[in-house]
């Protein structure tokens, strides 16, 4: 699976170089959010932050923005790994401290054009919990079966 993708991204790599700045950023962003095996996610975003190279050289401000948003997915990327650990196939792997469990409910819209416009859920947690929740904790959403 990880030489199947890697493989693919190179294959993408002038698309991926096409791409504007909002829309590579949430490229980033949700490859760190998707993929769990620690290797694979460094992997992943290594390769595409070479595939924008030629884009980041002319402009200052481009090469800074590609440079520190890496960063910062890498960041995000280890606050995962560290909320969550996996093995290198993306299984969760035991933890001494279970990781907290919220149920995601849909509040009442205040007005009829928000319902249109975002999709909002909110979770109720407890404060007495095993395991806190921070602002910004990391978030694994799993599917309702």
């Amino acid at each position: 699976m990880n030489i199947a993708t890697l493989a693919g991204l190179e294959r993408l790599a002038d698309d991926i170089k096409a791409l504007d700045m909002g829309t590579f950023l949430n490229l980033l962003w949700s490859t760190t959010l998707c993929i769990r095996s620690p290797k694979l996610v460094q992997e992943v975003l290594l390769v595409l932050h070479d595939c924008r190279n030629g884009v980041n050289h002319s402009d200052p401000v481009l090469r800074y923005a590609h440079k520190h948003a890496l960063a910062v997915v890498f960041d995000r990327a280890e606050e995962a790994a560290d909320a969550c650990p996996c093995d290198e196939t993306g299984r969760p792997k035991r933890q001494t401290n279970r990781p907290t469990r919220a149920k995601l409910v849909s509040p009442q819209p205040q007005h009829a054009h928000e319902a249109a416009e975002q999709i909002i859920v909110v979770a109720h947690t407890r404060i007495d919990a095993p395991t806190p929740v921070r602002i910004h904790s990391h978030v694994r959403l799993q599917v309702a079966s």
